[in-house]
């Protein structure tokens, strides 16, 4: 989160640049943060120890990000049954982790406090396909000359919730992966696609009238 102000000063200098520049910035933002995301936790859990020798700690000298690299990410990717190869595959499967843990396994009840994390441990690898898809996402949004910047700025925003908390449970974080899922890409390229297209069909045909 801390990051934030940073993205959103960036976005606006590129307000006036030029899309190859736009996506190249885009570009490397986004995988910055997706591997922020992704990878950070799974480094807390294998090196979190070294880091924070004295535990979260208690009162003023709590911290949260302690809490989350020794407590509560290996005790939610304990979850898995990693020892089955169908289980690194698919996960648990959905409700395997947070709110709906409340009512089937409330013994077992974990918030995961990550993106990566809740969707490791509900989707497997899956999960990958997921980050590839947030990713591309980010990529087709900072693309667009309208709206676009706006949606980056949301999905950076959803990223940098999503170091602390799972936002899947939240109906606002939850639209905005959805958004950027589903972002589909700009207008300008869907008409530029389409005019090579149709160019070239009809020098396919230009090509079979000449050889008769």
């Amino acid at each position: 989160m801390l990051l934030l102000p940073g993205t959103y000063f960036l976005l606006g200098r590129l307000k006036g640049t030029g899309a190859p520049r736009r996506k190249l910035i885009g570009t490397i933002h986004m995988a910055f943060r997706v591997a922020l995301i992704f990878a950070g936790p799974l480094l807390a859990v294998s090196y979190g120890r070294p880091p924070f020798p004295r535990g979260p700690g208690i009162g003023l000298s709590y911290s949260s990000l302690a809490d989350r690299a020794l407590t509560t990410w290996p005790e939610a990717l304990a979850l898995v049954n990693w020892s089955d190869p169908i289980s690194w595959l698919v996960g648990r499967g959905l409700g395997g982790i947070g709110g709906p843990q409340t009512i089937a396994e409330v013994d077992w009840y974990n918030p995961a406090d990550n993106l990566a994390i809740y969707l490791f441990v509900i989707f497997g690898l899956g999960a990958l396909l997921v980050a590839f898809l947030i990713f591309g996402g980010g990529q087709r949004a900072i693309q667009s000359d309208r709206s676009g910047r706006r949606d980056f700025a949301m999905i950076i925003a959803l990223l940098g919730v999503g170091a602390a908390s799972n936002v899947i449970e939240s109906v606002f974080a939850m639209m905005v992966l959805g958004l950027a899922i589903a972002r589909k890409p700009p207008r300008a390229a869907k008409q530029v696609k389409r005019r090579r297209a149709h160019r070239s069909r009809s020098g396919d045909t230009l090509s079979g009238e000449g050889g008769r």
